[in-house]
């Protein structure tokens, strides 16, 4: 609960930081390492897709490479792909983020204040199973996507910093 939250240390990861593009640190909250070593049988995992069910249920995100030290809250799900060789994670978390799999959640989340996605509904979700062929030609869009983004943004903060130097320059 919050009454575990400090200034620094340990990430806890709500649904709050969980996007499709990744984890973000806005209004991060942290742990102690004394409270994380009790937990850490929850540490997400490389390969493993972090999957919000409350609040804003539906929020996918693939962990492709191995995360640092975090505890996701109670309202994220750590799915893994049991059978790769049928369906691919990466693919896997782009049909949780389409139009497919909202509606779904729209149709079966509930609660009077705040959205729940029900554990036994998340293993319910239809999802529509491709050729490993054509998953993997998606995923690698998605992937060359996600790079072209990454990079967009590398560029627009090389640019932001070329236009601060240039007004300091002509300020002086």
């Amino acid at each position: 609960g919050s009454d575990a939250y400090q200034d620094s240390g340990i990430p806890f990861l709500r649904v709050s930081n969980l996007s499709k593009f990744g984890i973000n640190n806005d209004n991060q909250r942290f742990l102690s390492e004394s409270l994380y070593d009790t937990l850490k049988t929850h540490q997400p995992k490389k390969g493993e897709i972090l999957l919000s069910k409350d609040a804003t249920p539906g929020i996918a995100f693939y962990l492709k490479d191995a995360p640092g030290k975090m505890i996701p809250s109670g309202g994220i799900l750590r799915v893994m792909v049991k059978d790769s060789e049928r369906i691919r994670p990466e693919y896997l978390t782009l049909v949780l983020n389409s139009v497919i799999a909202q509606k779904q959640i729209e149709r079966d989340a509930g609660g009077s204040i705040i959205n729940h996605w029900l554990v036994d509904q998340v293993k319910n979700t239809f999802i529509p199973i491709l050729p490993v062929s054509v998953q993997e030609k998606i995923s690698k869009k998605a992937d060359e996507s996600f790079c072209n983004r990454e990079q967009s943004k590398s560029l627009l903060e090389i640019a932001k910093q070329g236009v601060e130097i240039a007004i300091e320059k002509s300020e002086k």
